[in-house]
């Protein structure tokens, strides 16, 4: 829980502080981005089906770690980047390639015993595993702390800055 709340927090703040440098970034773009940040954690949803009953119901070989990938999130942003009104796709695809990216990058400072992140990020172009700072783990409660702090900060910052403008 964690690391869930931990990852939407810092895409919170990315949106947050992209808002005041891009013109057009609205409340609802900040939500894309935020929906970007939790993608790769649809890797989790192994807990509730197990992918061997995908696999069954589906036909088709299927394993639920490939989203927590690149080439998975990938795949899974241009489903939703369909869906979306086409004058918005490229800011849509934009929006939640950098809240995935944030998670990606955040999840590569996790600490692990081997001392290399812990899965393929590069996945489909390599499976190469690069080397982690190894920061904190996962389920540290401390850093959801730190983050929800700043982003308390950041939401009084933001308030202060839009009331200026009106």
């Amino acid at each position: 829980m964690p690391d869930l709340l931990s990852h939407a927090l810092i895409g919170y703040i990315a949106g947050i502080m992209l808002s005041w440098r891009v013109d057009w970034i609205r409340k609802y773009h900040i939500t894309l981005l935020l929906v970007g940040t939790i993608l790769p954690d649809l890797s989790k949803a192994a807990r509730l089906v197990s992918g061997y009953q995908i696999e069954s119901l589906l036909g088709i070989p299927f394993s639920w770690r490939v989203f927590h990938t690149t080439g998975g999130v990938l795949l899974i942003i241009l489903l939703i980047v369909v869906w979306i009104e086409k004058s918005e796709r490229f800011r849509a695809f934009g929006l939640l390639t950098g809240g995935a990216a944030t998670h990606q990058l955040t999840d590569s400072l996790i600490f692990t015993p081997s001392g290399y992140v812990g899965k393929s990020y590069l996945w489909p172009l390599s499976n190469y595993r690069y080397p982690t700072p190894g920061l904190y783990q996962s389920t540290d409660w401390w850093l959801a702390v730190l983050i929800a702090t700043f982003v308390l900060g950041i939401s009084v910052i933001d308030r202060r800055l839009r009331s200026r403008e009106q």
